[in-house]
């Protein structure tokens, strides 16, 4: 877990770090929308406005295992961290700095803190996700110590306008799939559990105009994208799907990217 202790708001050079309450919500995730808006998001559930009450609520719950911490001047927000802790590894979410005070240190000074934290709550490694595209990250992270452990692929596939075809089409109960939009409709977000054939298919709604493959059993990619596509090509305009391998379909894909999982073990916590 966390340190107990909250974090104590701590000052240099005229900046603040603090860890962050319900009401600094707003300026996250604008913040992380002009940061991430245009290329990391559009692989996640922050694709509509009312994903920021997700943000509300994660900040609201708190906890020894989750934190957001921001960075200010005054009440301005300048840059912020997001940390989860999973199995003895601290996490870095997200991480981000407004774009008007790039290459002042402030990035760095984030790192450094998450860091601090991770050692202090007992992690043996950091970990992120970093897209291969942001070679100026990768490059940052590499320098700080972190090498690649593994690789996922993703690719958003266009939905509209598809034609028509023969594979078998999702079968979803209908009380299920109103809770799941009318929840979408309140949060931006959410899935349903749809079977298709002998296999089972856990399938997000983002924002009314996006699906995500988030599980698959008993059925592989490729077919469980069929059966996509056959349900939802005139409902939703694309589709997202992650991948151990290189994304291989026989649909239009708009765009991919390949995410770079780093690491790093704490010096301290090595035998």
């Amino acid at each position: 877990m966390f340190p107990r202790a909250m974090l104590p708001t701590t000052e240099a050079g005229g900046v603040q770090l603090c860890v962050a309450e319900p009401s600094d919500a707003s300026q996250i995730f604008s913040l992380a929308n002009r940061v991430f808006g245009d290329k990391q998001f559009l692989y996640t559930v922050y694709q509509s406005p009312q994903s920021l009450r997700h943000v509300e609520r994660l900040i609201t719950a708190g906890g020894n295992n989750h934190r957001f911490v921001l960075l200010k001047r005054d009440v301005e927000l300048l840059g912020y961290y997001e940390a989860l802790l999973r199995d003895g590894t601290c996490f870095l979410n997200y991480i981000a700095t407004d774009p008007s005070v790039s290459g002042q240190g402030y990035g760095q000074l984030l790192l450094e803190d998450f860091e601090a934290m991770g050692r202090d709550s007992g992690c043996r490694h950091l970990s992120l996700d970093v897209f291969q595209s942001n070679s100026r990250a990768v490059a940052w992270y590499r320098q700080l110590g972190f090498w690649e452990e593994s690789v996922t692929y993703l690719a958003r596939i266009a939905l509209r306008d598809v034609p028509k075809n023969n594979h078998v089409g999702l079968k979803i109960d209908k009380e299920e799939m109103d809770a799941a939009l009318a929840e979408e409709r309140d949060w931006g977000f959410s899935k349903v559990v749809c079977d298709c054939g002998d296999g089972r298919i856990s399938l997000g709604f983002i924002a009314g105009r996006c699906c995500k493959v988030l599980d698959l059993h008993g059925i592989t990619l490729r077919k469980a994208v069929d059966a996509i596509v056959v349900s939802m090509r005139n409902e939703r305009d694309v589709l997202i799907v992650s991948s151990e391998k290189p994304v291989q379909l026989d649909h239009d894909i708009v765009s991919s990217e390949t995410v770079l999982r780093m690491t790093k073990p704490l010096a301290a916590n090595q035998e």
